[in-house]
């Protein structure tokens, strides 16, 4: 899975469409946000804001979110 972006010229990150396939993806594998926000030291606030599109996501963000996904759920 990688950020989805509206305008590869300008590297824009669509945090709605990004945060919607992530909150489905942590859905799907059964794992809680407040484990993710524990593993990634992210607060659970801001793991809530960026699935529902309200802060942005970078690479850094991402990345630790979805390596964080992969180790609860095993997959």
């Amino acid at each position: 899975m990688k950020l989805i972006q509206l305008n590869s010229v300008i590297k824009e990150v669509d945090s709605e469409a990004t945060g919607m396939a992530v909150k489905t993806l942590r859905k799907k594998r059964g794992v809680a946000i407040k484990d993710v926000a524990k593993e990634t030291g992210m607060s659970l606030s801001l793991l809530y804001a960026m699935e529902r599109g309200l802060r942005p996501w970078n690479q850094e963000k991402f990345t630790a979110v979805i390596k964080a996904l992969k180790k609860l759920s095993g997959k």
